[in-house]
């Protein structure tokens, strides 16, 4: 795409130049334009050339909104892109491919306009050509040839378009080529155009060729004969009923008039059924029916997958919350028992420290008594003062001893008894 400036939206994949990228499912339904275009920077110098575009359509079906143009213009593409991507003012040639007119369906349409005035789409084609080319997997191609005022245009060999009243010959010396494209952001009726392959000849190839006994414009000649047809119904109609209403007195109807009034009535009814069940309208619907099923199937397929996904994670998950109680449940058993034991145990410690108090308390008051003995002088001075000084190292080497026996019992019954509320705490969690 060296020789190619891109427009809008377009994105390649896959060897694709994608110029409609169609809308996610999961985006918003909206009424926005996707437009896409590439124009060759390169112009059209030879006076005899060809082109080959191998295109394709896919997602909408129908009346979309959509459609995708070929361009051969003598001038910038500018920044209109109100005509499919495109200019509606241009000078040139634009060949465009959509499907939005019930009378017409799918077709292709010829334009030439020379730069004076907007194009209008429903009425200034030169030719038309009806062709199913939306949602399909295989691809079309479409190839166009000019000589000496002789322009043909076939899509996948059939004949689409041929004349010898087209002279491109002004605009060749700055022709640059363009493919463009628009399309609906809608997930429903979003057309996504593909540009697979696109060749220029600077000649005619043999397929395009031009012969004099195939000199034809292609158009829809059933619909111009039953508009003319309906056209003159009307107009003989008209006549009928001023002949009759010019006259005084009341006449019945002739046989023509009478004629005239039931191929109207008939062509009237024929024009409503065609409306109402033109075969564009019911291979929509169908197209509409398929796809929305199609799209509540692979929905309903989602669904059942996450569904599957969320049962199963839910599954291991409480799987691993009866793991986690049948751990929490053996654990609190065993803190419930290793309690029981600590009460044992703090009740024997209990028990024994209140024996040693016991203890304590009575060889206090032993030694205090022995003290009130000696005191009250019934040995000598010499003696009593040598007994003393003994009594009182002894009392002193029992205070050190029993001092640090209280210390470490006082600091066990601490111990123990946080560990108690401790383990009582994890209990109630």
């Amino acid at each position: 795409m060296a020789n190619w400036q891109l427009y809008g939206n377009v994105e390649f994949n896959e060897g694709r130049v994608i110029l409609t990228p169609a809308p996610s499912i999961s985006e918003k339904d909206s009424q926005q334009i996707t437009n896409g275009a590439v124009w060759s920077k390169n112009k059209i110098s030879s006076a005899s050339f060809s082109l080959q575009l191998t295109f394709r359509s896919v997602g909408a079906f129908g009346f979309t909104g959509a459609g995708l143009s070929l361009w051969l213009l003598d001038q910038d593409p500018g920044s209109d892109i109100s005509n499919f991507g495109g200019p509606s003012q241009f000078s040139g040639l634009q060949i465009l491919l959509d499907a939005n007119e019930q009378d017409l369906g799918p077709v292709f349409r010829v334009y030439v306009n020379d730069g004076s005035r907007k194009i209008n789409l429903a009425q200034d084609y030169l030719g038309a050509y009806t062709y199913s080319f939306q949602d399909s997997q295989v691809p079309s191609t479409l190839k166009l040839g000019y000589e000496n005022r002789k322009l043909k245009i076939t899509c996948d060999n059939k004949l689409l378009f041929e004349t010898d009243s087209i002279n491109l010959d002004p605009y060749l010396k700055n022709m640059r080529v363009g493919i463009s494209a628009a399309s609906l952001r809608d997930v429903k009726k979003a057309e996504q155009f593909e540009i697979l392959m696109f060749k220029f000849f600077d000649k005619v190839i043999e397929s395009l060729k031009v012969e004099a006994s195939e000199t034809l414009v292609a158009k829809h000649h059933e619909l111009e004969q039953r508009q003319a047809r309906q056209a003159q119904l009307a107009e003989d109609n008209k006549r009928t009923r001023e002949r009759q209403s010019s006259r005084s007195a009341p006449v019945p109807p002739r046989p023509e008039s009478a004629e005239y009034d039931l191929l109207a009535g008939l062509d009237e009814v024929k024009t409503i059924l065609t409306h109402q069940t033109a075969p564009q309208v019911l291979q929509k619907q169908l197209f509409d029916v398929t796809k929305s099923i199609k799209m509540m199937n692979e929905k309903n397929s989602v669904y059942n997958t996450q569904m599957e996904k969320s049962y199963d994670t839910l599954l291991k998950q409480t799987e691993e919350l009866n793991a986690k109680y049948e751990a929490l449940r053996q654990l609190i058993t065993r803190q419930n028992q290793l309690l029981e034991l600590v009460d044992e145990r703090f009740v024997t410690f209990n028990s024994y420290f209140q024996g040693q108090s016991q203890k304590h308390e009575s060889i206090n008051d032993k030694l205090k008594q022995l003290q009130e003995f000696y005191a009250k002088g019934s040995r000598p001075s010499d003696y009593e003062s040598e007994f003393e000084s003994k009594l009182n190292k002894f009392m002193s080497a029992v205070r050190l001893i029993m001092m640090p026996v209280l210390v470490l019992l006082i600091i066990m019954t601490l111990l123990v008894y946080k560990l108690r509320n401790d383990i009582k705490h994890a209990k109630v969690l």
